[in-house]
């Protein structure tokens, strides 16, 4: 089987829509958590968007301002998402620090 055909895209733009679908359906996961590095506005371009219209709940973190903005006005009313700003890195923004905080 070749991933390649299953390629859609509904919000991203290289096929992998139908490629992540294809995964979680031959692994039989319907729902879980994400994590979104880049996110842009959590729409255009998402790799994850797909995911949370199917019900998944997740992380979506971006350093520019002017997407974050948006980011944060498209999932506002979502107790099930959590908007970062940020950037990741090895230093003072570890991915693990960042979402350490959201246990507190």
């Amino acid at each position: 089987m070749d991933l390649l055909d299953f390629r859609y895209d509904k919000y991203t733009t290289t096929g992998n829509d139908g490629i992540i679908e294809k995964i979680f359906n031959i692994l039989n996961i319907k729902n879980g958590h994400f994590v979104e590095f880049g996110a842009w506005d959590g729409i255009k371009g998402s790799n994850c968007r797909k995911l949370y219209e199917d019900g998944w709940s997740g992380i979506f973190i971006e350093p520019e301002e002017d997407r974050f903005v948006n980011l944060k006005a498209n999932y506002k009313d979502d107790k099930n998402i959590v908007c970062i700003k940020s950037v990741v890195d090895r230093d003072k923004n570890r991915f693990d620090d960042l979402v350490g905080i959201l246990g507190k």
